[in-house]
């Protein structure tokens, strides 16, 4: 069970910045093979195997949320990884990572898909922890493809592979999706009200 909250993401990244990249996205949030569940599902990965190798948990709930935000499609998107780790450089000094940090995040988001491996232990965790859940499409992750040691054991790749299977969802990610949306109705309510205001006063 994820111990994660919705605060966790946002002492990472704030609110605002999980609004705008909900808003930009352009595919399916929700219910899409690329949507918010599988971000989550990514984080929920990348910090399973960082409790055996100790990667940095704010680069992997950061790339959770870029890596895969600029794809136009759900198909053959080579430059997806990049045009994430651009639309994130919208936000640094705004995301609580340091400048290595978010280099990071930028090199992992940018290589996800077309770089087997890497000798740095949060951008190898990253990767990892996106292809564990390739098996929400029918495919089974092979070990040769994983980095790092406890990535490659038969009953992670399983543990992880029957979460992908079934699209698990978390009360975190539940619990994030409804908070940011709740925000974006009161704050377009309030704008309404404020501009009766001002009609009002003008009559």
């Amino acid at each position: 069970m994820s111990i994660l909250t919705k605060e966790d993401i946002y002492e990472v990244i704030p609110k605002k910045i999980i609004h705008d990249i909900f808003e930009d996205f352009d595919l399916e949030l929700e219910d899409g093979i690329h949507g918010v569940h599988h971000w989550a599902r990514v984080i929920e990965n990348g910090l399973e195997i960082a409790s055996h190798n100790n990667a940095n948990k704010k680069i992997i709930i950061a790339f959770g949320f870029f890596h895969d935000c600029q794809r136009e499609n759900d198909g053959d998107d080579p430059e997806h990884g990049f045009r994430g780790g651009e639309f994130m450089e919208k936000y640094r000094g705004k995301i609580n990572l340091t400048d290595e940090e978010f280099d990071k995040v930028k090199i992992a988001c940018a290589g996800h898909t077309n770089v087997l491996h890497h000798n740095d232990i949060d951008i190898s965790t990253c990767w990892d922890a996106d292809r564990l859940d390739l098996f929400r499409v029918g495919i089974y992750p092979e070990a040769e493809y994983l980095n790092n040691e406890i990535s490659k054991q038969d009953y992670f790749i399983e543990e992880r592979s029957e979460l992908a299977e079934y699209e698990e969802t978390f009360a975190w990610s539940e619990d994030l999706i409804e908070d940011v949306y709740s925000s974006k109705i009161t704050n377009f309510l309030s704008n309404i009200i404020k501009k009766d205001n001002v009609i009002k006063r003008k009559i």
